[in-house]
């Protein structure tokens, strides 16, 4: 078996100027916990990706403290 047997083909992405609470919200929506990040929806280049875990450390934590 293979990674691309099991990969979602079409997946729930987010542009790198998408606000951080409207990731949030997809991640909800969807239940998932993590989205690929593409440069912008023309070129759908993947660059990254954007974690539950990433929202709770660099914003929510560090607002916190």
């Amino acid at each position: 078996m293979r990674v691309r047997d099991l990969m979602k083909k079409n997946p729930v992405c987010v542009t790198v100027d998408c606000p951080i609470e409207e990731a949030a919200q997809v991640m909800a929506d969807i239940g998932c916990g993590i989205l690929p990040v593409i440069s912008d929806q023309e070129s759908n280049t993947p660059i990254g990706v954007l974690t539950d875990r990433d929202i709770v450390l660099r914003c929510v934590a560090a607002d916190a403290g």
